[in-house]
């Protein structure tokens, strides 16, 4: 009813309980056995040292026995704690990379080698950089980068799907970015486009 339970544990128990009843009832045991044995020893008189060295011997055994468990069982949970605590410290949040533009934008099927430079922010030693197109994707080698800048090279293998590709940068801590229709494949023998600056007036205008 209160939805303690725990379907990992024995009988269905939160974790730790088995372990609590176990030290319980041995502290309990202990008390009664040492009850008993002072009072069995007081009758027995100093004339039966048999019975005086058993008792002894008994209760030596029993509260050895119960400082080992509950020193186990406390320690152990001490220990889960301290590395429940070491985690949470340790715990580094991603980072969170920012693609802005990518140069060139365009290529053609069939490039082997062609050198891309990704501007942004954020880059952590990106481990990859990929095309992707539906489930088709394309990985840059050589990557070389600085926290706003990534140069690597991409082969686009003929024939290869024509259109928009988006692009992905991870870094070595996972964080990644996106930047959708990115990049654009276009087919052999189209020459790609180039931006025109401002003010500047095309080739043959």
């Amino acid at each position: 009813m209160l939805r303690m339970h725990d379907a990992r544990q024995a009988m269905g128990l939160p974790e730790g309980s088995v372990r609590a009843l176990i030290a319980l009832f041995l502290i309990v045991a202990w008390v009664i056995l040492s009850v008993y044995l002072f009072n069995a020893a007081q009758s027995a008189g100093s004339s039966n040292a048999q019975v005086i060295q058993l008792s002894q011997q008994l209760f030596t055994t029993m509260g050895t026995l119960v400082v080992a468990v509950s020193a186990f069982y406390f320690g152990s949970t001490g220990v889960q704690v301290a590395r429940g605590a070491l985690a949470s410290s340790t715990v580094t949040p991603r980072s969170q990379p920012l693609i802005r533009k990518i140069d060139p934008s365009q290529g053609t099927s069939g490039t082997s080698g062609l050198l891309l430079t990704i501007q942004g922010k954020n880059f952590r030693v990106p481990k990859s950089v990929r095309l992707v197109q539906d489930t088709t994707t394309m990985e840059a080698t050589e990557i070389v980068s600085s926290d706003t800048q990534i140069q690597c090279k991409i082969t686009i293998p003929a024939p290869q799907k024509l259109g928009k590709w988006d692009l992905i940068v991870v870094n070595e801590d996972d964080g990644q970015d996106q930047l959708d229709g990115a990049f654009e494949v276009i087919e052999s023998g189209i020459p790609p486009v180039t931006p025109v600056a401002s003010g500047t007036p095309a080739a043959g205008v």
